[in-house]
C-alpha cells in the first residue's frame, strides 16, 4: 500500500483525516483483482473516515477515498467520493455514462489512462481529442501526454471512434472535478 500512498501524495491528495484525538490514516477498505478489458489487475480502494478539527470549537466529520492500481506507466491514484465503499461503486462513479452505455450496447471500447475511446459509425477522434493527448490520423494511434511528463503506451484505435475523457474529484479538499490522470 506504501506505493499507493506515495502516488497519492506526489499528486497532491491527502493521507489523513487530522482531528482533535489525532489523525486517521488511509487503510486498504477492499482490494479487488479485474479483468474487464478495461481496467486489468489489481484495484485497491483507499478510505480514511474521521472528524477533522476545523477550529477550536468545531470538528466534522470527513471521509477520503481514492481507487488505486498500477498500470503501464506504474501506480495510478483518482480521488472518488468519501461515501464510496467498494472498488466497483468506484469504477461506477468514475467511468463516464457514455462509456457504460457504449458497453452495454456492446460497442468496442479501449482505454488509456483516462482517456477512452468508443467505437462509433462516424468517425470523431480528430475533434474529440482530448487535451493530453496527440492524434496521429494516419496511423489512428493515440498518444497520452499526462501533464506530469510521464509517458503511456501509445494506443491503437483500429475504429471509428469519439475520444471520451474521465473525471475525478481534484486532489486535495477540493470538490470540483478535474482530470484523472
Amino acid at each position: 500500500m506504501d506505493k499507493y500512498i506515495r502516488e497519492i501524495i506526489r499528486r497532491g491528495g491527502e493521507t489523513e483525516i487530522v482531528g482533535q484525538y489525532g489523525a486517521v490514516h488511509l487503510t486498504a477498505a477492499q482490494t479487488v483483482t479485474i479483468s474487464d478489458g478495461l481496467h486489468d489487475g489489481e484495484l485497491v480502494l483507499m478510505h480514511a473516515e474521521g472528524w477533522r478539527k476545523y477550529t477550536r470549537k468545531e470538528t466534522w466529520r470527513a471521509q477520503i477515498s481514492y481507487l488505486c492500481g498500477v498500470d503501464d506507466n506504474g501506480p495510478w491514484a483518482v480521488r472518488v467520493p468519501g461515501t464510496v465503499d467498494t472498488v466497483y461503486d468506484a469504477l461506477r462513479w468514475l467511468v463516464p455514462a457514455r462509456i457504460q452505455t457504449a458497453r452495454f450496447e456492446r460497442r468496442k471500447v479501449l482505454r488509456q489512462g483516462d482517456a477512452y475511446a468508443v467505437e462509433l459509425r462516424v468517425d470523431h477522434a480528430a475533434k474529440t481529442v482530448p487535451d493530453n493527448c496527440r492524434w496521429d490520423a494516419e496511423t489512428r494511434t493515440l498518444y497520452h501526454q499526462p501533464r506530469d511528463g510521464r509517458v503511456h503506451a501509445p494506443l491503437h484505435v483500429p475504429f471509428k471512434c469519439r475520444f471520451v475523457m474521465q473525471r475525478a474529484y481534484q486532489m486535495g479538499r477540493s470538490g470540483r472535478l478535474g482530470a484523472a490522470d
